[in-house]
């Protein structure tokens, strides 16, 4: 189960050229720029309403709910009491589940944030490139972000955070950008053996990406990616 805690605009510090969610319509860096009246959409009472509606119409086993939707979860306001506002919620229904978030990592240098993920089981980062041109090409985030910063915030959260902890990594074609090449997935494995995760998660385009032009790498590029990793002894699971 998804919680998209941005309504109607994609609030995001990154405008990644696969995103299948399309353009990002508010691009900032930090939660203070996030326009009242985007945040003000989602509040604690609408949150716990309308998660204790969908968990009451839920016939299937639930096995998992994420922060994720439209735009990067760390940048509403309200994101740390948010974290507390589903806890409590798993807690009513005695619900045997993982709570966790899909995030860019983007503002893992702010410690209110840092506090909130440490109430999670489960977080899944993205990251495509640790090449500073690709990541800018690949991901274009806002002019305050740098990649140098999201990699530290990153073993950061490592060092402190005990739940599972997934690295993931979307390849692909883009005119002359890709990171798809062996130097590519050698630069990622030795930053990926500095950040220690439980899993790398290793996939290519599948969706209709924001720009028609981004295409999807073959298996066979998946694979030699894959081997590389394997290599550096990280825990890889490729997703096709």
């Amino acid at each position: 189960m998804g919680i998209n805690l941005f309504v109607g605009k994609k609030v995001c510090s990154f405008d990644c050229i696969y995103c299948f969610r399309g353009k990002t319509e508010i691009k900032v860096s930090n939660t203070s720029d996030v326009p009242r009246h985007i945040a003000l959409k989602i509040n604690a009472k609408i949150l716990r309403e309308a998660l204790v509606s969908s968990l009451s119409t839920v016939e299937e086993t639930l096995e998992a709910i994420d922060f994720s939707g439209n735009g990067e979860p760390t940048l509403h306001p309200n994101f740390p009491s948010f974290v507390d506002v589903v806890r409590d919620v798993i807690r009513e229904f005695n619900l045997d589940v993982s709570l966790g978030i899909f995030t860019n990592a983007s503002l893992l240098n702010e410690l209110n944030i840092i506090k909130a993920l440490l109430k999670l089981d489960h977080i899944e980062v993205k990251l495509d490139a640790v090449i500073e041109q690709k990541f800018k090409e690949i991901n274009r985030p806002h002019e305050k972000i740098c990649l140098k910063k999201i990699v530290q915030g990153i073993k950061t959260l490592r060092e402190k955070f005990h739940g599972t902890l997934a690295i993931q990594t979307l390849l692909l074609r883009y005119g002359r950008i890709n990171n798809v090449t062996t130097h590519d997935a050698k630069r990622l494995a030795e930053v990926l053996e500095t950040i220690k995760p439980d899993e790398v998660h290793i996939y290519t385009v599948y969706r209709k990406p924001q720009l028609p032009t981004v295409a999807k790498v073959t298996r066979e590029e998946v694979k030699e990616f894959l081997n590389i990793l394997v290599d550096y002894g990280l825990n890889v699971k490729v997703y096709l």
